[in-house]
């Protein structure tokens, strides 16, 4: 079983570490079911996420320019990457 604070908590202190990004990015996965349950539709008892990796896409292509990008920032706040073997290919992600 999943512990839904906690994994809550965590969840939102990664968006807070890139809170420069967030108008180019748009959570998809797993969470976006439980934020729509949880915030949108103020059904707090629904708690569907299956899996606690935070799955983020980009809004589509912007001018902004930054100083870093998001592999820079969460590698500079000791986010450590995490290998995972899926027979093809192997991506990587942070934990």
């Amino acid at each position: 079983m999943i512990d839904i604070d906690s994994h809550e908590f965590l969840f939102f202190e990664v968006i807070n570490d890139l809170k420069e990004y967030l108008e180019d990015l748009v959570v998809v996965g797993g969470w976006l079911a439980f934020l729509y349950s949880r915030f949108l539709w103020r059904k707090v008892s629904i708690e569907p996420i299956t899996t606690v990796d935070i799955d983020l896409g980009l809004r589509g292509k912007t001018n902004k320019k930054y100083l870093s990008n998001i592999y820079q920032v969460l590698s500079k706040l000791d986010y450590e990457q995490h290998h995972i073997n899926l027979g093809k290919i192997i991506p990587h992600c942070f934990l």
